[in-house]
C-alpha cells in the first residue's frame, strides 16, 4: 500500500467516524475553506486524534468543535505541524501522537472533548472508576453540566469512558456528597 492509499485510507475511517470538515491554517487561525468559519487560539477545539505518517512526513488531526458542531481533518506537513506545536496551538496539540505505516495497526481515537477516552482493551477496574456530581468536573464543551464522568485514581484527571465500561458491574461508582 502507498502512503498516498494510507493518507487516504486514515481520511476514510476520519469521515466514518464524523470528522467531515477539512481544516487549514490561515492567517494565524485554523479555517474550514468551504465555510465562512475560522477558530482562533482561544477557541473550544479538541484534537482527539493525531496521525503520523512517517514516510510521507506528514500528520493527520481530527479536530472537534463540539459548540459550532463541527467535526474536521487537518492534513499537514512537517513545516506546518512545526508551526502549531510551538506557536499559539501548541496546548491544543499537546497529544499524544500515533505513528502509521499500515492501515493493519491499531486505528483509534483515544481522546474526546479534551479528555482521555478509555476504551475496553485498556480498561482497569482498579485504576478507574464513575464518578457522579462532583463540583470539580470540567466544562462541558456543549455549555452543559456534566452529571458524571470517568476518573482515573492514577494520573488523577477525568476521563471518557466507552458505553461498555459504563455497563459493567465491576465499574466503581462514587457520588459526591
Amino acid at each position: 500500500m502507498s502512503d498516498k492509499s494510507l493518507i487516504e485510507n486514515i481520511k476514510n475511517k476520519l469521515l466514518e467516524r464524523g470528522y467531515q470538515d477539512r481544516l487549514i491554517l490561515r492567517e494565524g487561525q485554523l479555517c474550514i475553506p468551504e465555510k465562512p468559519i475560522c477558530f482562533g487560539p482561544d477557541s473550544t477545539l479538541f484534537v482527539d486524534a493525531i496521525y503520523h505518517i512517517e514516510d510521507e512526513g506528514r500528520y493527520l488531526l481530527a479536530i472537534a468543535a463540539p459548540a459550532a458542531k463541527l467535526k474536521a481533518v487537518m492534513d499537514v506537513d512537517f513545516d506546518i505541524w512545526d508551526r502549531l506545536r510551538g506557536g499559539d496551538y501548541a496546548e491544543l496539540v499537546n497529544v499524544t501522537v500515533q505513528s502509521l505505516s499500515s492501515m493493519d495497526e491499531a486505528f483509534t481515537i483515544r481522546r474526546q472533548y479534551g479528555m482521555r477516552k478509555i476504551l475496553a482493551d485498556t480498561f482497569d477496574v482498579e485504576r478507574y472508576e464513575w464518578r457522579e456530581g462532583f463540583p470539580d468536573f470540567p466544562a462541558c464543551p456543549y455549555d452543559h453540566a456534566y452529571r458524571g464522568l470517568g476518573y482515573d485514581l492514577q494520573e488523577k484527571e477525568y476521563v471518557r469512558l466507552a458505553p461498555s465500561i459504563l455497563k459493567r458491574k465491576d465499574l466503581k461508582r462514587r457520588s459526591f456528597e
